[in-house]
C-alpha cells in the first residue's frame, strides 16, 4: 500500500507550493496491493489556515469529498491509481435543493477474507431496510439487516462472484463482490 504525490510524471512523498490558492488541485497515486477500504484523512494543518476545506476528488466518480472531519473511504482493487484523485479546496459537486437521491458512493462494501465477512460502510442519511446476497445465477444465499452505520454481515459462502443488494427508502443499489 503506498500514497504519492504526481508532479510531472514523478512520485514524491512532499507536495510544496509557493503561495496558497484555493483553485489549485494537486493529483496523487494510491498503490493497492489487497483489495478492501482505503482510508484517507487530515491530520492537521501547517502554513495554512486551519479552516480552509479541503476535498479528495474522484476523477472517475466524479464526486467530492470534504476530508476536515470526515475521512475519505473507498474499496478499492489491488492495482495503482494513478490520475484518479485530486486533493482540492472547492467541491466540485454542484449545489442543489433536489431532495436526496440514492448515490452509488453512499454504500461501500468489501469482503474480508480473514473475518469470512462483508463490511459495509452506509454513508446515506436514511437506514438500510434489508441487504440481500445472490449467487451469479441468482440464488438468494444471505439476507441481513443492519443495524447500524458501518455493519459487518458474517457469510458462509465459497469463492466466487456476489451481487449484495440494498434496499432503501431511496431505492435500490447492487453492488458486486468478489470472494477468492
Amino acid at each position: 500500500e503506498d500514497m504519492y504525490w504526481l508532479v510531472n510524471d514523478n512520485q514524491l512523498v512532499i507536495q510544496g507550493v509557493e503561495s496558497f490558492d484555493d483553485t489549485a488541485e494537486f493529483t496523487f497515486g494510491v498503490k493497492v496491493e489487497v483489495a478492501g477500504l482505503v482510508t484517507i484523512n487530515l491530520n492537521s494543518f501547517e502554513n495554512i489556515d486551519p479552516n480552509t476545506a479541503v476535498y479528495i476528488k474522484d476523477l472517475e466518480t466524479n464526486s467530492s469529498t470534504q476530508i476536515n472531519n470526515e475521512p475519505f473511504e473507498i474499496v478499492l482493487e489491488p492495482g495503482t491509481y494513478d490520475n484518479r484523485f485530486l486533493v482540492t479546496f472547492r467541491s466540485s459537486e454542484a449545489l442543489s435543493t433536489d431532495e436526496a437521491q440514492l448515490n452509488e458512493k453512499d454504500i461501500m462494501v468489501y469482503y474480508d477474507q480473514d473475518e469470512n465477512a462483508l463490511h459495509i460502510i452506509n454513508r446515506l442519511q436514511q437506514d438500510i431496510d434489508s441487504v440481500s446476497i445472490y449467487n451469479t445465477i441468482g440464488q438468494n444465499v444471505a439476507n441481513a439487516f443492519p443495524r447500524s452505520e458501518r455493519e459487518s454481515i458474517k457469510l458462509n459462502v465459497q469463492s466466487g462472484v456476489y451481487m449484495a443488494q440494498f434496499n432503501t427508502e431511496l431505492g435500490k443499489i447492487t453492488k458486486r463482490f468478489i470472494v477468492k
